[in-house]
């Protein structure tokens, strides 16, 4: 917002009130009224447009939906008719994290792209770093850390060179931790460990504000960080500390994809308690803001905190609660759809058109490139970009390899058991697929009982071990049929084929091998096994 025109004492109250991550919601309510009269009073419709964006983002924090929704609608259409694209564009990002927030994530993405859009023209706002954090937020859910580390190192870069306030100096801190986070899920510990080197930097010149919740990501990071490095009395000051905020902070919406995040992490490497602890914040959370889709990814981490624990009972009931939860975030996503609408009939004609045509466009090509049972990336998406990994192992010459991963007895299963329960198999083979996901591994769903993995300049020994930790998850996963309450038992058998592809190769010479491996295992009636197919040069 380009304040150099106003008196000073406007200037300062739109200073204050467009800080990020200010979470002391009620301050705010004074500073907004007073510029609301001051922009009725002059007649400032960008001004008035400002102040809409701001309510919104008040609102939309304290979960209020319909008044976040309305506000936001006036804010774009007094904004759009002048030059202020950074408020504008703001706008957009803040619609687009609401949809990441419902699971509709080909609008998030629309509408990410529709912010950058507007500033084109602009390298120096702080807005482009907090979008592209967002964006990289969004692709860490989708299970693409490569996306995630591209939208967080941009973020980065946006951000660094604006460091001249505490404002920009904490969106920086936001953009160092989601970086440094997604390295190491990367198991890219070197760009991890710089990060923290750089995060020890600034504690050293800036003290991180304990009591704004931006501290939580930088927390988080930081007791991850020391876990691997095996530093457990400082991940235990780090956890105390996000514990304390979390119990004393009343609005955590801003946060909830940190703690979701760290809760995902904490469950399988035992530390039960803080989980537990964060669990219940997050219930508490999801039900004031009445995000459908957030109370599911809460509920689901409760599923896996049940597991570790062994508690039957907490896993039954929330077993029952989540399926009747993702069947009310499907139903409610077209209300995002049609309010994404509304919006683009704020544009003019030619606006309006493209917007629409736009928004079509994404839908369709999202839905094309996710599997929309699994969400994992489809046969299209393998296409294009596992192909281009093969041109590039071919010009560099180093190894590529694709796995076919096949449900063994599939036919049966699915002659045996209801639509619902194949589907809750193929959610939970997927589940253990994505946790395998690194910048050197990726995989796809390629049928209805296929998956696919891709291992890029791995030896057949880490793809073996790889492979066996895969096996070995998936036949001890416990499922119950969704009609008859029964256990299911599944295992997959994985047919391999890793190479140096020469010039004569193709990608269908790699699946056709795959495939003939795995044909193999099943003419020789060999469940749950791996078999190598290895090309020489």
């Amino acid at each position: 917002m380009y304040t150099a025109y106003y008196p000073e004492e406007i200037r300062e109250k739109i200073e204050h009130v467009n800080r990020p991550y200010a979470h002391e919601i009620e301050q705010l309510d004074e500073v907004i009224d007073a510029l609301f009269v001051y922009a009725t009073d002059t007649d400032d419709e960008e001004l008035l447009g400002f102040v809409h964006y701001q309510i919104a983002k008040k609102e939309f924090l304290a979960g209020h939906i319909a008044e976040y929704r309305q506000h936001l609608v006036d804010a774009i259409r007094l904004l759009q008719k002048g030059a202020e694209k950074e408020t504008l564009a703001g706008c957009y990002n803040l619609i687009a994290v609401d949809n990441v927030n419902r699971g509709n994530y080909d609008l998030a993405i629309n509408h990410f792209l529709t912010a950058r859009s507007l500033l084109v023209d602009y390298t120096e706002l702080p807005i482009l770093g907090l979008i592209d954090c967002n964006t990289a937020d969004l692709y860490g859910i989708l299970g693409d850390t490569k996306s995630a580390l591209y939208y967080s190192q941009r973020g980065m870069d946006f951000l660094k060179p604006l460091i001249r306030n505490g404002e920009n100096y904490l969106i920086y801190l936001v953009a160092l931790s989601i970086h440094g986070w997604f390295a190491m899920d990367g198991g890219n510990m070197l760009s991890a460990r710089s990060v923290y080197d750089r995060l020890w930097e600034l504690k050293m010149d800036v003290a991180i504000p304990q009591e704004n919740l931006v501290s939580i990501g930088v927390l988080s990071f930081e007791a991850r960080y020391a876990h691997v490095m095996k530093e457990e009395a400082e991940v235990r000051t780090c956890l105390d500390k996000i514990r304390e905020l979390v119990e004393h902070s009343r609005f955590i919406s801003g946060v909830t994809d940190d703690l979701c995040r760290l809760t995902r992490y904490l469950i399988p490497e035992g530390y039960l308690d803080d989980a537990k602890h964060i669990l219940l914040r997050l219930d508490k959370a999801a039900e004031e803001s009445g995000l459908l889709n957030l109370r599911s990814m809460v509920t689901r981490l409760h599923i896996e905190y049940a597991k570790k624990t062994h508690d039957n009972a907490l896993l039954e009931e929330k077993l029952e609660l989540f399926y009747q939860l993702e069947q009310a975030v499907n139903a409610e996503k077209s209300d995002s759809y049609t309010f994404s609408i509304e919006l683009s009939a704020l544009q003019n004609a030619d606006e309006k058109t493209r917007l629409f045509t736009l928004e079509e466009d994404v839908r369709s090509r999202r839905q094309l490139d996710f599997d929309s049972v699994t969400f994992l990336p489809s046969r299209r998406q393998f296409n294009h970009r596992a192909v281009e990994i093969f041109r590039q192992a071919k010009r560099n010459e180093r190894h590529f390899a694709v796995a076919i991963i096949d449900i063994d007895d599939f036919n049966t299963l699915r002659a045996n058991r209801s639509r619902a329960t194949i589907d809750k198999i193929m959610r939970a083979i997927a589940d253990h697929l994505r946790e395998m996901v690194t910048d050197r591994i990726l995989c796809y769903r390629y049928g209805p009982e296929r998956f696919l993995m891709v291992y890029d300049n791995m030896s057949n020994h880490e793809i073996y071990a790889r492979a066996t930790t895969l096996r070995d998850a998936v036949a001890k996963t416990k499922l119950t049929s969704v009609v008859t309450q029964t256990e299911v038992s599944i295992t997959v058998s994985q047919g391999i084929c890793n190479a140096v592809p020469s010039p004569r190769l193709r990608m269908w010479d790699f699946l056709a091998e795959a495939d003939r491996s795995l044909r193999n295992l099943h003419r020789n009636n060999a469940p749950n096994e791996i078999a190598f197919y290895s090309h020489r040069r």
